[in-house]
């Protein structure tokens, strides 16, 4: 049995890095893309809209940005997808900024789609085994003395 596909939204301004994501992605066979948008109040509505377990966010977009739906998806009281940042923004406070509203990982612009894939392997993977827990244990342990009087 294979692998679970990961189900991926896109969210970034740049229309053509939004396609090459897309393509790349899906090339992997590893991931379905739910959608791509370009604004941050259609993106979030995408990504509320659709099951979806990875969020690739650009910060710097039309209409609301980025943190913007960091920060929606955060207040959510359904499951939050892993969020991952793309951000042609290096610096250390806005990267801090976007995990402590959120985000899973930061990625700096430009990057190698090879690095995204792998980053979003090992969160998903990551989280996954996070969700796995020991069944609950059915008696006390170390047994309890029985009384026998």
């Amino acid at each position: 049995m294979g692998n679970p596909v990961i189900r991926v939204a896109i969210v970034d301004d740049d229309y053509e890095l939004c396609g090459v994501m897309k393509k790349f992605l899906a090339g992997t066979k590893r991931y379905e893309i739910v959608g791509t948008e370009t604004g941050g109040e259609k993106g979030l509505s995408m990504i509320r809209s659709n099951p979806v377990d990875v969020a690739i966010i650009d910060l710097m977009l039309p209409e609301k940005d980025g943190f913007y739906i960091l920060e929606e998806l955060s207040r959510q009281a359904e499951k939050k997808p892993l969020c991952i940042v793309v951000s042609g923004i290096s610096n250390p406070d806005v990267a801090g900024l976007a995990c402590k509203k959120g985000a899973d990982y930061y990625i700096i612009k430009p990057f190698d789609l090879n690095l995204l894939d792998q980053r979003i392997g090992e969160l998903w993977k990551k989280e996954k085994s996070a969700g796995v827990t020991a069944p609950p244990a059915t008696r006390p342990f170390p047994p309890e003395p029985q009384n026998r009087s």
